[in-house]
């Protein structure tokens, strides 16, 4: 499950790589999925978000 991402929008000067704070946050129900809080570098920083299914 790919949850650590690069995002680049170069019209808007913006390259971010995004890292899980917790990369055990797969949870097995009937529709399995990831999310959990993520951090994120590069042009700017921060903290975030994610949900994932469909993997």
């Amino acid at each position: 499950m790919p949850v650590a991402w690069r995002i680049r929008i170069p019209g808007k000067s913006v390259d971010i790589i995004t890292q899980p704070l917790n990369d055990q946050a797969w949870m097995t129900t009937s529709t399995p999925y990831w999310e959990g809080p993520i951090a994120f570098t590069g042009t700017t920083s921060g903290v975030g978000y994610l949900e994932m299914t469909g993997y």
